[in-house]
């Protein structure tokens, strides 16, 4: 899904003669149609939701919708500070680049498989998790990676976000795998393990975890390009100090 995004916004911008226009209602104006024509463009059935989330289930999933879900999770990954994908959203908008180059930028970066990626490994390994949590968490100890969903850079006890989205869940039992997993470990959940967990919970396609997260940073990076084209342009150039080997 998030392949279609990128080819979708690069194929949208150049179809917007107007593009250019970096003034703020201008900027919001096509972010608004940007998402919309992105949701549209998912494969899946359409439906006239009044909201984000109640646009973007049938997208996702095909059990009863539950469109506020959606609607929280959207609000809650639309921004989180400097993260590495927003840095380079704004580094393209301080050179006035147009907001789907912006996007575009956003979503390069968010490509890897320690930002974008992360809510698909965090399903995939809650997948193993719900037979057998503690296999699970024991095959991935051995293998000496990081136990995917767990953790984060910047919070050091809990992700708030997480507690506020597996508390949508309420005693699903895939929350009661979730703990049985925290309860053996010194990490906490994190956002990508409480999106998985949502995908479990309402049978989302493998795939949603990454697209949702990339949608609701389109928004946070919309934001942060509108203060950037308030600022003085190329802020982010900086100078480059050779310290290599000399002749």
């Amino acid at each position: 899904m998030t392949d279609r995004l990128r080819v979708a916004v690069a194929v949208l911008g150049a179809a917007d003669p107007l593009r250019f226009d970096v003034s703020a209602a201008s900027v919001t104006a096509a972010a608004g149609r940007l998402i919309g024509t992105l949701i549209a463009a998912l494969p899946g059935p359409a439906t006239a939701g009044t909201t984000l989330g109640g646009r973007l289930w049938p997208k996702f999933s095909d059990q009863e919708p539950r469109p506020e879900v959606l609607d929280a999770a959207l609000i809650l990954l639309a921004d989180h500070g400097l993260a590495v994908s927003t840095i380079a959203a704004r580094v393209a908008a301080s050179a006035r680049a147009n907001l789907y180059a912006v996007i575009s930028a956003g979503l390069g970066a968010l490509d890897g498989q320690y930002h974008g990626a992360a809510p698909t490994l965090a399903y995939e390994f809650l997948e193993r998790a719900r037979q057998d949590p503690l296999k699970a968490l024991s095959d991935q100890l051995r293998s000496g990676e990081p136990v995917p969903g767990f953790g984060h850079r910047i919070y050091q006890h809990r992700d708030p976000r997480a507690d506020v989205l597996l508390g949508l869940l309420g005693d699903h039992p895939i929350v009661g795998t979730i703990h049985a997993i925290a309860e053996r470990t010194p990490t906490f959940p994190n956002s990508d393990l409480a999106i998985a967990a949502i995908m479990h919970a309402y049978g989302f396609r493998p795939d949603a975890g990454d697209a949702l997260f990339a949608l609701a940073r389109m928004v946070g990076w919309t934001a942060h390009a509108l203060e950037e084209y308030a600022a003085p342009a190329l802020r982010f150039r900086t100078m480059g100090v050779y310290t290599g080997q000399t002749t």
